[in-house]
C-alpha cells in the first residue's frame, strides 16, 4: 500500500465537516491555537484525513486541527484517502481515546440508527453508565462486563430489552433511590437476579432500608450486594431468610 502524500493549502473552502461526526469542542480549538501561538505547531506531522466528495474533501479526522488551523490562517496539510462510512469512521475510532461513548451515541443516532435513540433515552433518565445501558437493552441483564459496549462503538447495538429494563430502572429507583449509588451497575444486576429468583417480598426490603439506611452501602460486585441486601432483609430477623 502506498503512504497518502501529505499535501498544504490555504484555501480552506476546499473543505467541509462531516455530518454526523464528532461535534467540535471549543475548548480543545482553543488549547490547539494557544500552543501554536507559543510556538508548538505540530499540525505539518499531523495531517487531517479526507476523502473527495465532488469538488469537497469531507474531513474524517482531524477536524479540531482543520479549525484551529483555519481560525489562525495557518496551512491546511491533509492527505486524501479512500471514502469511508460514518459506521467505518467510528469503527476505525472503535479503539482510540479520540472519540468517547457519547460520540459514537450522536453518530450511529445522526445516520438514522434508532436503537441508539432508547440508550440515549436510559442513560438521560436514569444516568446510568453506557456499559451497562449497553448490556441491559442488548443482552437484558448487566452480565457481559462490557461486551456489547464494542458492538455498540461498531454501530452494530441492537436494542432488545428496552422497556423490560426501564421497568427494571424504575423499581430499582423505587427500592434504592435514597442512596446517590443506586443505579450502579453492579447494584442494578443484584436486584434483577433477586426478582429473578422472587424469593423476598419488596414491601419488607423497603422497610427495612427505611428502619435502617445505613446498613446498605456501596460494593465492588454483584455478589457482594446480593450478600449486602440480605444482611438488610434479615435485620432484626429472628431467623435467616435467604433471598437468592
Amino acid at each position: 500500500m502506498n503512504t497518502p502524500e501529505i499535501k498544504c493549502t490555504n484555501d480552506y473552502s476546499k473543505f467541509s465537516l462531516l455530518v454526523g461526526n464528532r461535534v467540535v469542542n471549543k475548548s480543545k480549538i482553543n488549547k490547539l491555537m494557544e500552543e501554536v501561538t507559543n510556538g508548538l505547531n505540530l499540525f505539518p506531522y499531523c495531517p487531517i484525513v479526507t476523502y473527495k466528495d465532488g469538488d469537497s474533501l469531507k474531513i474524517i479526522d482531524g477536524q479540531h486541527r482543520f479549525t484551529a488551523s483555519k481560525d489562525l490562517e495557518e496551512p491546511i496539510y491533509y492527505v486524501v484517502c479512500k471514502k469511508l462510512s460514518l459506521p467505518q469512521i467510528a469503527k476505525l475510532n472503535s479503539n482510540s481515546s479520540n472519540w468517547k461513548s457519547k460520540d459514537y451515541l450522536e453518530c450511529f443516532i445522526k445516520v438514522g440508527i434508532t436503537d441508539y435513540e432508547d440508550i440515549k433515552s436510559v442513560i438521560k433518565k436514569y444516568r446510568i453508565a453506557y456499559a451497562v445501558a449497553c448490556d441491559l437493552l442488548m443482552s437484558g441483564n448487566a452480565k457481559s462486563k462490557g461486551k456489547n459496549l464494542v458492538q455498540f462503538k461498531e454501530g452494530t447495538f441492537k436494542s432488545k430489552y428496552y422497556q423490560e429494563n426501564c421497568d427494571l430502572l424504575d423499581e430499582v429507583e423505587s427500592v434504592f433511590g435514597r442512596y446517590e449509588f443506586w443505579n450502579h451497575g453492579y447494584l442494578v444486576e443484584a436486584y434483577r437476579q433477586l426478582l429473578e429468583a422472587n424469593k423476598f417480598d419488596k414491601d419488607i426490603l423497603v422497610k427495612k432500608i427505611k428502619s435502617n439506611t445505613n446498613i446498605l452501602d456501596r460494593r465492588t460486585s454483584v455478589k457482594e450486594y446480593l450478600f449486602n441486601i440480605e444482611r438488610v432483609y434479615n435485620d432484626r430477623n429472628q431467623n435467616r431468610v435467604s433471598i437468592f
